[in-house]
């Protein structure tokens, strides 16, 4: 089976697009929206985890929303629940914070800047 395509906005933090930019020629991601606010039926635990994780990993996006949600419902759910949680539902939350570049070591793989303030932005500011 062929590995999966790497999304142009992972390649473009890591730097693959720039290495191999014929790999990445004529794909079109910029249109993606970035990761919104939680849905309404999170608990309250699990849209803090949400909003923790859009606050701390500024890679994710819209396509995201289904894999961010199952890790914010784990990780609301480990919080709430003292640590009792199985074994189970803590390697799941593992593998999801992995596949989200959350891990340090999978951070770290990830070479993503904030962007930088525009230094034109104030001289158009309403």
């Amino acid at each position: 089976m062929a590995r999966q395509r790497t999304p142009l906005a992972q390649a473009r933090v890591e730097g693959r697009d720039i290495i191999h930019p014929e790999r990445y020629a004529g794909r079109n991601a910029d249109s993606m929206p970035p990761l919104g606010p939680p849905p309404d039926w999170l608990s309250p635990a699990a849209a803090d985890a949400w909003e923790e994780f859009r606050r701390d990993i500024p890679w994710l996006q819209a396509p995201h929303s289904g894999l961010v949600a199952i890790a914010a419902t784990l990780y609301g759910r480990l919080r709430t629940s003292a640590g009792t949680m199985g074994s189970g539902a803590m390697n799941l939350l593992r593998q999801c914070l992995a596949q989200m570049g959350a891990t340090p070591t999978d951070a770290g793989k990830i070479m993503w800047s904030p962007p930088e303030d525009d230094p034109d932005d104030e001289l158009f500011a309403v």
